[in-house]
């Protein structure tokens, strides 16, 4: 694995991690804050709603370059594992190129709206779609083109060790 894709998914790694401190220190506030002082954070809920999402999101693409993702067992264990991987990765690649124009061209139609309580523009959670669609295609298309010739044991779609 190249040192660039290395360094990619180390900062998703670290960005997943501080998202999820986040969002746990968010949500505990909140629960003093309702349940002990009487009063809630009222932009609490959407805040902790756009964290998530960009945690579900992020989490998807690092799930894809660390290859553990629900396999397509079905269509995997009918192909060689050279073709296997390949034809797996290239069907996630192109998920996720479809799946991140669908939620650019949502961005279009929401750009002009903003949430409620905070006041953010709503293409923040729009955003994280399309960036990990991104990071999807790299992350898929970087495990095809690696993938060994075909006879090679370890060219199978398990995660690496």
């Amino acid at each position: 694995m190249s040192r660039g894709i290395r360094a990619l998914a180390a900062l998703i790694a670290f960005s997943l991690v501080a998202l999820t401190i986040a969002l746990m220190l968010l949500i505990s506030v909140q629960i003093i804050m309702r349940y002990i002082v009487g009063k809630s954070i009222p932009w609490s809920l959407e805040v902790a709603q756009i964290l998530f999402i960009w945690i579900v999101f992020l989490g998807a693409a690092l799930a894809v370059e660390k290859k553990q993702f629900a396999a397509m067992e079905l269509l995997a264990s009918r192909l060689p594992g050279w073709w296997s991987r390949r034809v797996i990765f290239m069907l996630i690649a192109a998920f996720a190129v479809a799946f991140g124009w669908l939620a650019f061209r949502y961005i279009g139609q929401t750009a002009q709206q903003r949430l409620t309580m905070t006041g953010v523009p709503s293409t923040i959670i729009y955003v994280a779609p399309i960036v990990a669609s991104l990071l999807m295609v790299i992350f898929a298309l970087r495990i095809v083109l690696d993938t060994a010739p075909e006879g090679d044991a370890h060219a199978s779609i398990a995660p690496d060790q």
